[in-house]
């Protein structure tokens, strides 16, 4: 990416996530609390102005958590 990208939930019940974007160091750079409503959530990004390297996209409750990988050049 060059810097935006979308985070998108679908097909849940209505929960509260928290999603945490994730340096290389393991410092978290940014932290959002979410609600997926009706069985959606769709939000855009934009980190174009971040340094390029890697980062993970980490969304979880106390039932489920998934990582991504996400590269900005």
């Amino acid at each position: 990416s060059k810097g935006k990208f979308i985070v998108e939930i679908e097909g849940t019940v209505l929960q509260n996530y928290s999603l945490d974007i994730v340096n290389m160091q393991g410092s978290i750079v940014l932290r959002k609390q979410i609600y997926v409503n009706k069985g959606q959530f769709r939000e855009s990004f934009d980190f174009s102005n971040w340094p390029k390297g890697v980062y993970f996209i980490r969304i979880y409750n106390n039932q489920f958590i998934s990582t991504k990988k996400l590269i900005i050049q």
